[in-house]
């Protein structure tokens, strides 16, 4: 790959100029300089000065790794965190991907649907990084003309390990190298992959024996990873054993480096996850690329350093931005706000944040939308670190300044965003770090596109160094974005994580703004010194909740904070003084109590509306306007449907067991292809004391599959629960569940099932796609498996036609089932969805039946307890509002929310109790 040199730089913009000295005097003004090289040029010198001693250097190429400290239950463990713009990167670095943000760009979408981002589909089910099993606490659709040309989209995703997982062995000569997965040729890593592939990639590196293994791994991008090789850095690739015979076949797949004599363990491993790994190549000390059989395709395989293309740039001044119509000081308070809400890149989005899954993995501190009403959307993810009882979060923002005119201060004012939102989550200022989405031209790009992306750079190397906030991965969007866009990240205690929105009615709310300069960039020293005074008020517990400015300043803080339910009278004075002018970095933060010396701009109030001294806007008038700019492209309400929901309630319990079977009963955890929610699913049934098998099911040849076959009958013969956990069962055209559910149809585990439930007195507990197969097999609500037809219960497609991801209110309807023997009939959980086809649907004589034996477990209902038809409150539009069904004798419980997803820190911004405790119920049954 070429690199581009800049020559003859003109710099009109004494700003850009500004910014470009200072990178000569880290650079060197005598060396030929690129854009990457300015990218880079902020943490190469930090390096340099010694301020990043967390960084870990190994020698690999991929993203770079920091050293944290993970606080657990049982003390402090050292991991290492890495953060990429794709999977394919973090699956090379061996940790476990469990976070994720996206980004896109698009044209207003109202009235061109073409300019759509291609990875979304309508119904959203196939969004690869939900069938991956990561969770999405974050997305977000920038709208503006400038991408006319085509749509932008950026992921910015963050794994981990734990540090004694990373090997340090050094590449030799003789080395084997191996290709991991897709052994049919037709699967990628990353947006163009098979995320069920993926998915065993990332249980098979989680295995410590098989990551220490690996010497060095790296994927195929164009030709071969010249990253994985030693000292001399060549190799022998044999032709015969490359899928298609072709290395240009290899884009996408995975390889790694072993020792010789770990080849054939580190294969067993894979095997074990249901993965292919065969040996494809070896190292040599030879800086070439040898193909065997021979066939004239011997060939070098690193491009020259000199190989530079001179590239002449020149910076004009930026010309001044349109004015949108909430800026316009002639209307009044309200009139502004009303503009504001309605704003494309202000309005709600929900509906497209509802597409991707946030609260698989059971470790997402904040749901992407909380409060009261549960509609304030938050400006960060936030996700536990994934070791065992961890209390430490990654936290991820991004922003973005929708200005192409000013793509310098537009990059600038994008890190002080990204960075100022981390602060106002809870995190320390010192301890940020940034992976800016940059995008360079090609050498056929015009001169603008140059001008413009030598600014954003400037821009964003000058604003690291001010902020001293290192770059250590680059978000590279996958189409060019006209205006930079930012990603942040940090590490902090889940503890201290803060929500966005208002929380405590007679809260004191703050305005810290952003000091400027006299040419209008942020005052990065006094900008981070203001960022350091919040942080002294988070550790004193002086902070409630708080969100940083951005979009209309204080006011659209104050507007998104509201969201929550709660209310603000904001003192008169307030708005003619940067009510709508706040710069990006300031920060609207909620207080117990006013703090001397800060600005206090309003309080908290109960009253749902919004009092600018005489002025007052209606939160529900707020929300309407914020609501229905985008509904029509990303609905968030199916159409409406009258008929009334019984509020069901079934007091007769199921009788205790005739024998004691277990103190500590086991469970069998099956693992399908597609399943994500067994790590989930493990730990929550060994917090509730049962202990735990997983059987994978190895469906890649058709003796894997009759070996997995045998291999969870064993499991079934022994054990006294069987949980099909949630995920993306690949059922094809017949939908969710099917694949399951005609595994489980075998002879020899439909009766080892019989075995379990008739004869042996145990449960079955199916969540999600496991609902699914519960269905499909019989097993709900018939108790055994049998044949179904048409006229038998079904899940289906949802009533608003999408993919549907929240946390909802459900109510015990009946404790029939032993599963809910720590329930009571009444009690109210609140607890995530997360399904495409989760439409429970049933005849009419159906459901009488099921009402009359008590099989309705559980109904969607508001946070009142009212069963309902709405779609924020019964998502997939399930008749009777039922979310979980039984068995006759209710040994067999599926549902559709997901307990498993549940923890101390879990889902901090969402009231209510969601700790269902179906689990702990199914365990105390056999004690």
């Amino acid at each position: 790959m070429k690199k581009f040199a800049l020559e003859h730089v003109e710099i009109d913009d004494p700003r850009a100029r500004e910014a470009y000295e200072l990178f000569l005097s880290v650079h060197g003004a005598d060396t030929p300089a690129s854009l990457m090289d300015i990218s880079r040029a902020a943490v190469r010198h930090m390096e340099k000065e010694g301020l990043l001693p967390q960084f870990d250097r190994s020698g690999e190429g991929g993203p770079c790794r920091i050293r944290v400290t993970v606080d657990t239950e049982t003390g402090p463990q050292p991991w290492l965190l890495s953060v990429g713009g794709d999977i394919r990167s973090l699956l090379a670095a061996r940790v476990c991907v469990f976070q994720a943000i996206r980004v896109t760009g698009s044209t207003d979408p109202r009235v061109s649907p073409g300019k759509t981002v291609p990875s979304v589909t309508a119904a959203g089910e196939e969004i690869e990084i939900n069938r991956l099993g990561v969770p999405t606490g974050l997305a977000r659709r920038i709208i503006h003309p400038a991408y006319a040309g085509g749509p932008m989209e950026a992921v910015m995703a963050a794994g981990a390990a734990p540090a004694r997982h990373i090997a340090r062995g050094a590449p030799r000569p003789g080395d084997a190298v191996l290709l991991l997965g897709g052994a049919d040729g037709s699967f990628g890593t990353g947006d163009n992959g098979a995320p069920p592939e993926e998915h065993r990639l990332l249980r098979l590196f989680r295995k410590e024996r098989a990551a220490r293994l690996v010497k060095r791994c790296a994927g195929f991008v164009d030709g071969w990873p010249a990253g994985l090789g030693g000292p001399g850095g060549g190799f022998r690739v044999y032709l015969d054993r490359v899928p298609g015979r072709s290395v240009f076949a290899l884009r996408g797949r995975l390889a790694v480096v072993v020792a010789p004599e770990d080849a054939s363990s580190f294969c067993l491993e894979a095997d074990k996850e249901n993965l292919s790994c065969v040996m494809i190549a070896e190292l040599t000390d030879e800086n070439r690329l040898t193909i065997e059989p021979d066939e004239g395709k011997d060939s070098a395989l690193f491009h020259s350093a000199d190989d530079i293309k001179a590239v002449p740039v020149h910076i004009k001044r930026p010309s001044a931005s349109p004015r949108s119509p909430w800026e316009d000081s002639s209307l009044s308070p309200s009139e502004r706000l009303l503009l504001l809400v309605s704003d494309l890149n202000f309005c709600s989005q929900q509906g497209l944040t509802e597409l991707f899954d946030a609260s698989v993995g059971a470790g997402s501190v904040l749901a992407p939308h909380g409060g009261l009403a549960g509609a304030a959307p938050e400006q960060v993810a936030a996700a536990l670190i994934p070791a065992p009882g961890s209390r430490t979060a990654s936290v991820m923002s991004c922003a973005f300044v929708p200005d192409c005119e000013d793509p310098f201060g537009s990059a600038v004012f994008s890190v002080a965003a990204g960075a100022a939102k981390l602060v106002a989550a809870g995190c320390a200022p010192q301890e940020l770090y940034l992976a800016p989405g940059d995008c360079f031209p090609r050498s056929g790009d015009g001169p603008d596109l140059w001008e413009r992306s030598l600014a954003a750079v400037l821009g964003t190397f000058w604003a690291q160094m001010g902020l001293s906030a290192a770059s250590c991965a680059a978000a590279e969007p996958a189409y060019y974005s006209p205006f930079p866009v930012c990603f942040a990240f940090a590490v902090a205690p889940a503890a201290r994580i803060l929500p966005s929105h208002f929380v405590r009615h007679g809260g004191v709310i703050h305005l810290m703004e952003a000091p400027l300069r006299e040419d209008g960039l942020p005052d990065l020293a006094g900008l981070r010194a203001m960022w350091e005074r919040l942080y002294g008020y988070v550790l004193r517990g002086a902070v409630l909740s708080a969100y940083a400015c951005e979009m209309g300043g204080a006011a659209g803080a104050l507007a998104h904070m509201s969201l929550s339910g709660l209310g603000v009278r904001a003192d008169p004075g307030v708005y003619d003084d940067g009510f709508f002018t706040a710069p990006r970095g300031s920060i609207v933060f909620e207080s117990p109590q006013a703090l001397e010396g800060e600005r206090v701009i309003g309080i908290v109030q109960q009253k749902p509306e919004i009092r600018l001294g005489n002025d007052f806007i209606p939160i529900d008038s707020l929300y309407a306007a914020w609501w229905k700019p985008l509904e029509s492209v990303f609905p968030t309400e199916a159409p409406a449907q009258d008929t009334a929901v019984p509020s069901l309630e079934y007091i007769r319990r199921a009788p205790p067991p005739v024998h004691l079977l277990n103190a500590r009963p086991l469970a069998a955890v099956p693992v399908f292809p597609g399943t994500t929610g067994e790590y989930d699913t493990a730990a929550a049934l060994e917090a509730a004391g049962a202990l735990t098998e997983t059987t994978v099911i190895r469906d890649m040849r058709p003796d894997w599959l009759d070996q997995a076959a045998d291999a969870l009958e064993k499991s079934l013969r022994k054990a006294q629960i069987l949980v099909l956990p949630g995920g993306f069962s690949d059922g094809g055209p017949d939908g969710a569940g099917a694949f399951i559910a005609a595994f489980l149809r075998d002879p020899r585990l439909s009766d080892a099932v019989r075995d379990l439930l008739h004869r042996r007195g145990g449960l079955v507990l199916g969540v999600g796609d496991g609902f699914s197969a519960l269905i499909r097999l019989g097993l709900v609500p018939y108790g055994d498996v049998c044949d179904t037809d048409g006229d038998c219960p079904a899940l289906t497609r949802n009533a608003i036609g999408q993919y549907r991801s929240r946390y909802v209110h459900t109510r015990v309807s009946s404790v029939l089932s032993p599963w809910l023997m720590r329930c009571a009939p009444g009690e109210i959980h609140t607890v995530p969805v997360s399904h495409a086809e989760g439409r429970f649907e049933a005849s009419g004589a159906m459901l009488e039946s099921l009402v009359r034996g008590g099989q309705v477990a559980f109904q969607y209902c508001d946070v009142k307890g009212n069963p309902n038809m709405a779609t924020f409150i019964n998502p997939f539009g399930s008749m009777l509002a039922a979310e979980g069904i039984t068995s006759l004798d209710g040994r067999v419980l599926g549902k559709m929310a997901h307990p498993e997803r549940a923890g101390f820190y879990v889902g901090k911004n969402v009231p209510g109790n969601k700790q269902q405790p179906v689990f702990e119920g199914g365990v105390r049954y056999f004690r």
